[in-house]
């Protein structure tokens, strides 16, 4: 019997897509009278969890509008809110300040919820051309989001990290064991492709060749 690792070079043709997904951004509650961080920015889509420390409330300015919220009066557990509409929001707590038109700034935070971007993710170049699974390559693009998640032909990176708009960073995935798969070489420059074998049997007669192709 064997157990197969099989471990190719990812290389450009095989990143497949990056898109964005929707984040849940922290803020701690106390201890003390403090939002922490104070101000966050987040994109349409994406929830604030407020976890508390200590006695107060998360309550947003407006009682009226797109972006309303109040926590409550908690001193333990948490509360959540999702923010779908750009613009920004600020919010206080209930027991220790008063809304920031009203001079408050005791105990008072903001959510700034940016706007949609009008253009999509591209992708300009990716570094090395050639990995091995669980190696980190850097993607250079414009219009990256943090929270994008990046593909190879439908297996997604299992990390990524978003540096800036114009950069990501992620680990090429392995291929999963039983999945169909192909390696092609779409340029003039050789490409090497390693299948690394485990087990007590190395043999190569129970490898289905689905679509085997050989372009002279």
């Amino acid at each position: 019997m064997r157990s197969a690792v099989r471990t190719g070079v990812a290389t450009m043709f095989l990143l497949s897509g990056v898109s964005a997904r929707a984040a849940n951004v922290p803020v701690i509650v106390g201890p003390g009278n403090t939002f922490n961080p104070p101000a966050v920015t987040v994109n349409p889509g994406d929830t604030v969890t407020w976890t508390f420390r200590s006695l107060h409330t998360a309550t947003s300015d407006s009682r009226t509008g797109p972006e309303v919220w109040d926590s409550g009066f908690l001193s333990a557990g948490t509360f959540s809110h999702t923010f779908n509409t750009p613009g920004d929001y600020p919010y206080y707590c209930i027991l220790h300040s008063v809304p920031l038109a009203q001079g408050g700034t005791f105990m008072n935070g903001a959510v700034h919820v940016a706007a949609l971007l009008s253009t999509p993710p591209t992708i300009l170049n990716v570094t090395p051309l050639g990995a091995f699974a669980g190696t980190t390559i850097t993607i250079n693009g414009a219009a990256f989001q943090n929270g994008a998640t990046v593909t190879f032909r439908g297996v997604a990176s299992p990390s990524v990290t978003f540096v800036n708009a114009s950069t990501l960073q992620a680990v090429v995935p392995d291929i999963p064991i039983g999945a169909a798969h192909r390696v092609e070489n779409p340029g003039d420059e050789l490409m090497v492709f390693v299948e690394v074998q485990q087990g007590d049997y190395l043999g190569e007669d129970d490898i289905v060749r689905a679509d085997a192709r050989e372009v002279a």
